[in-house]
């Protein structure tokens, strides 16, 4: 028997090898969602673009950052879904494909002060879908022993229509148009720096540091309407797109 399979090998075509390699690929990466490569080899192929695997724990791996706040996106869907509060430890491991446009799986370590102490393992995947801009699925956000309990995929929702240009310098000297955040309120509420770290984070996924905390929501002086004048021009970048909302109930 080993030997007609053998035979039957050196029939195949090398187009017909390459499908056959790329479908158990495939098959095998769909059996744990994307999220465990560990026993899983990728094909010798120049061309073939398999998930990357990077381990977050014993060595450094790319976009810190903005991996961070995807794992912190997949928190925040589950706890508004499931009524927890559970909060990012660390990262694991993540798995992504070499693409501009990637999707991301995620395991990572979480704990809910008010349940229990101990980190549980959660797995989060994202799937970008536009490059330079802030647009996303988050399609998984579960505890990693819920297996497909928990992985029902988010809407999509877009914007209808375009946005309004950026306001000029004179709008901005306006100080009646914001309101100004209390600390007590970004501390409540983390999710809303996490957003703006993002907006930032489409536009540089390289980014080393997250700067959403000096982002000025409310303006109550000259400081916060000169962060506006140095971040201007990458927001103008942005005017005539569409702006997608990353994830929504």
């Amino acid at each position: 028997m080993h030997e007609e399979e053998e035979n039957m090998l050196t029939l195949e075509s090398p187009s017909e090898v390459y499908y056959r390699a790329y479908r158990d690929y495939w098959h095998k990466v769909n059996e744990s969602d994307g999220f465990d490569l560990e026993n899983i080899s990728t094909p010798p192929y120049y061309m073939f673009k398999g998930l990357l695997p990077f381990d977050c724990v014993s060595c450094g791996y790319p976009y810190p950052v903005m991996v961070n706040l995807y794992a912190k996106v997949g928190l925040h869907r589950y706890n508004m879904l499931k009524g927890t509060n559970f909060q990012l430890d660390s990262l694991v491991k993540f798995n992504m494909l070499p693409n501009c446009v990637s999707s991301f799986y995620i395991t990572l370590l979480a704990h809910d002060p008010a349940l229990d102490p101990l980190d549980k393992t959660f797995q989060v995947r994202v799937d970008e879908q536009n490059a330079n801009c802030l647009d996303f699925t988050c399609s998984i956000a579960r505890l990693k022993d819920e297996g497909d309990l928990f992985c029902t995929i988010w809407q999509m929702v877009s914007s209808k229509g375009e946005l309004p240009d950026w306001p000029s310098d004179d709008a901005l000297k306006d100080e009646k148009r914001f309101y100004l955040l209390k600390e007590s309120e970004w501390q409540t509420n983390d999710w809303i720096s996490m957003y703006l770290e993002l907006v930032i984070c489409a536009h540089d996924r390289r980014i080393q540091k997250a700067k959403g905390r000096s982002v000025p929501i409310g303006d109550s002086g000259s400081g916060n309407r000169n962060w506006y004048r140095r971040n201007g021009a990458a927001k103008r970048e942005t005017r005539g797109q569409k702006c997608k909302c990353l994830h929504k109930v």
